[in-house]
């Protein structure tokens, strides 16, 4: 078995573009989005579905590497599809209705979520997030109301009641940009949230993982497979996503005195 890099090695990098504001041109956009990730995305692409110009603000230069959030839901599908987006991710991704928890060796949970005929799409589909990423940035870039902006970072971030400026850093220079509405979705760790003082509401788990995408193939059906206390894991749990390509999502629990490098090799 083979860590799977090779295969997400391969996606397309966007050049950075120079925007108006960095030679003083340039006004106020409608909206800005800071984060290009599947949420700051499927947003845009429904901002452009009804006619509304937005600016999406991102570091990187290509879509995400590696599995990271490979779950994605029937509502996440329908919406992608009321957007013209969903159709790619379909026909890659691997439908599941189910999974099983084991503690030991004994199945101790069966999960069997809704299906029916009534129902156009399955309840889950496992796709790696890089996948679904670069499927929304294809439909973004069809889009004229969509302005995707790479390597560019916010910085800064100033609010009034008239809207929202931020900075923009990027190799070719600093600039503000001015809008009438600012999103933030640029994670857990998002810098808007941070400059607003605003705090990620929910439940959280405490735990250590080691996440490894495996190249292995299996005809196993796709599940969602959770072992607690395995005997190659003690003490700790490890659960097992099938995902397209022969790629394996293992999440790997590390217990408090283990060390994740020495785990990882």
């Amino acid at each position: 078995m083979v860590i799977g890099r090779d295969i997400y090695d391969a996606f397309p990098r966007y050049p950075f573009t120079p925007p108006p504001e960095l030679d003083g041109r340039g006004g106020r956009v409608p909206v800005i989005i800071v984060g290009g990730g599947p949420i700051g995305l499927t947003l845009a692409l429904g901002l452009a579905c009804h006619g509304v110009p937005c600016t999406v603000i991102e570091p990187r230069d290509s879509a995400s590497f590696g599995s990271r959030a490979t779950c994605t839901s029937r509502r996440s599908l329908e919406i992608w599809e009321r957007f013209g987006a969903a159709q790619p991710a379909l026909d890659m991704g691997l439908a599941w209705t189910g999974g099983s928890s084991f503690w030991h060796d004994h199945t101790v949970f069966s999960l069997a979520m809704h299906h029916d005929a009534d129902q156009k799409h399955p309840p889950m589909i496992n796709i790696q997030q890089c996948f679904a990423e670069q499927f929304l940035i294809d439909a973004a870039l069809e889009h004229p109301d969509i302005d995707l902006r790479w390597s560019s970072t916010v910085t800064g971030l100033k609010h009034d009641e008239d809207g929202a400026v931020v900075t923009v850093e990027t190799a070719a220079g600093t600039y503000g940009l001015s809008s009438d509405w600012l999103v933030a979705c640029d994670g857990a760790h998002s810098f808007v949230r941070q400059s607003l003082g605003l705090k990620m509401k929910g439940t959280s788990y405490e735990g250590r993982y080691l996440i490894a995408d495996i190249r292995h193939s299996s005809n196993h059906p796709t599940e969602r497979r959770a072992w607690f206390d395995p005997v190659s894991n003690p003490r700790a749990t490890v659960l097992m996503h099938k995902q397209p390509k022969d790629i394996w999502r293992v999440d790997y629990q590390l217990r408090d005195e283990d060390d994740a490098e020495e785990e990882l090799k």
